[in-house]
């Protein structure tokens, strides 16, 4: 019988300001998709602020793969800065060489009192790899995961994300996590929980973004004006 993920059915047990998401990504650059599903999980998760952390050097890329980080940087705030409910950590590119997420959470818990004030907001690909992060089971049990799903072929209709998602956990993660449909989430004996996340679909891209700038396309409409204008002043992704 195919699994499906009801995304009605998420965590909400009513607004808390102590509960508190951490975003993190390369955001190259950022665009109307990260505000727009960051905004829904807010929301579908009670979660009172969402930092927004950019990565300075992601382990996984070398310098010359990503964009400046003043840059990428000055666009999330753009993006973000002046919406409630948000703020802009720039932890990561305080930091020298890679950017390791059990280092920025470890920053984040040692400032906010119990980790189950926390909650990490991470996109399926960023997932699917977790288990190649340096010290990932350190992650997954201090704070819950809010996974990303991305639309297209993983849509929930297609009963596709929470088979995938399990065959994942159970082959290169743990083989303790269980799905439970009426929280939207795997839960672990010991783990913190695993929840799943399908909004309203942004199929938009930072790749596609920075493919059609070097063609020549224009982005107007997937990224906030701010964003456009500073990438044409800027001659990013030219």
């Amino acid at each position: 019988m195919t699994k499906q993920l009801n995304i009605r059915s998420q965590f909400r047990p009513g607004k808390d300001v102590s509960r508190v998401g951490l975003f993190g990504g390369t955001f190259d650059p950022v665009h109307l998709g990260h505000l727009h599903v960051a905004e829904q999980v807010k929301d579908a998760f009670g979660i009172g602020e969402i930092i927004v952390v950019p990565s300075a050097i992601p382990p996984h890329k070398t310098l010359k793969e990503v964009t400046n980080a003043r840059d990428r940087l000055n666009m999330v705030r753009m993006c973000f800065e002046h919406k409630q409910g948000f703020r802009i950590s720039d932890v990561e590119l305080k930091r020298n060489g890679p950017s390791y997420t059990i280092d920025t959470l470890r920053y984040f818990l040692s400032r906010s009192g119990s980790p189950g004030e926390l909650m990490m907001v991470i996109g399926t690909d960023a997932f699917f790899e977790i288990h190649t992060w340096r010290a990932f089971g350190g992650i997954l049990e201090q704070v819950p995961l809010i996974v990303i799903m991305r639309p297209g072929k993983e849509s929930p209709e297609e009963g596709l994300p929470v088979e995938k998602t399990e065959r994942y956990l159970c082959e290169k993660v743990s083989k303790g996590y269980s799905w439970y449909e009426d929280k939207g989430c795997f839960k672990h004996h010991f783990k913190k929980p695993i929840y799943l996340f399908q909004g309203t679909p942004w199929n938009i891209s930072s790749t596609e973004i920075r493919n059609r700038v070097k063609n020549g396309k224009s982005v107007s409409s997937m990224v906030p004006k701010d964003v456009y204008d500073y990438i044409k002043q800027k001659g990013l992704y030219a």
